[in-house]
């Protein structure tokens, strides 16, 4: 069963840590001199009072950035102490879409075992309350902290990057195994976001759920790259041959194999083609305008 016993602690740097090995996003933590900045929270309880647990053996905790408003990214926010930072569109949909009626329904979506949704007072105690447009640079003894928006996978996709460390936090935006997860996605966005992590530079490139690219970041990169064009140029067909949204989904099931994740992410198998009729739906009448910018290079 998910929970506290799958808490693994990788130390990247002298003061970088992450945790790769619960199911949710991975998440992390910057030591400083000044306290301890995380970036996104386990989305068990258990495993996020452990995880604060052990970041709080390594000094106060100051901040929490949030990278996107999915639940696996912020869900416990309010286990720990400290301010919460995300982009202004995130802390938003933050509010906008995690009440505790919608995370039940999806949690029972999304994984195989079931998962404690916080109350509403709980959820509403993690909210941002900090946030910033396009970037934010956060100075703590000899650590710059820099907070960037760079959408794709969500439109308030953030990135994290310390400079002394050389680590960058691309979160969702970027994934070892070939596959888009388009459901809400900037698609034009994400493609001058993943070249915008090309010109950092950069050691560990830690990823939402795949665990911390150490070499070859721009066969990553380019291999996300590829992977929206290839699923947009299906959607800009399926369009241009005047299918409805249920016949493209069919096409395009059959066109994208599934992205096997680890067992430890606990992700329930989905059911027929509603996982990818939720992402074309979504692309042909939520971001119909931003799909027909999309250029497919």
């Amino acid at each position: 069963m998910p929970g506290k016993e799958f808490l693994k602690m990788e130390q990247l740097t002298k003061n970088v840590f992450v945790d790769t090995a619960p199911r949710g996003s991975h998440h992390g933590f910057i030591v400083t001199s000044q306290g301890l900045v995380l970036v996104d929270v386990p989305v068990d309880t258990g495993d996020a009072i452990a995880w604060a647990k052990e970041a709080g053996k390594r000094g106060k905790i100051r901040y929490i950035i949030n990278t996107e408003f999915h639940m696996d990214h912020c869900l416990n926010n309010h286990v720990f102490d400290g301010v919460v930072i995300a982009s202004k569109i995130t802390s938003d949909l933050i509010r906008e879409v995690n009440n505790d009626v919608w995370l039940r329904d999806r949690t029972k979506q999304l994984y195989v075992h079931p998962l404690t949704v916080p109350s509403s007072e709980e959820i509403r105690r993690g909210w941002p309350s900090i946030t910033f447009s396009d970037r934010m640079d956060i100075r703590l003894g000899d650590h710059t902290i820099q907070i960037m928006l760079l959408p794709g996978h969500t439109p308030g996709q953030t990135a994290v990057y310390i400079p002394e460390e050389k680590v960058l936090f691309v979160a969702d935006n970027l994934s070892k195994e070939r596959g888009a997860s388009l459901h809400d996605a900037l698609p034009d966005r994400w493609l001058d976001s993943l070249e915008a992590y090309k010109r950092l530079d950069v050691r560990f490139m830690v990823t939402g759920h795949t665990g911390v690219v150490t070499s070859d970041y721009h066969r990553y990169l380019d291999q996300q790259a590829s992977a929206i064009r290839e699923h947009v140029a299906a959607v800009r067909r399926a369009k241009f041959d005047r299918l409805s949204v249920d016949e493209a989904a069919e096409r395009i099931e059959k066109m994208f194999p599934k992205v096997v994740y680890p067992a430890s992410q606990d992700f329930a198998p989905h059911v027929g083609i509603g996982a990818t009729r939720r992402w074309v739906a979504h692309i042909y009448q939520v971001t119909g305008g931003n799909v027909a910018e999309c250029p497919v290079r």
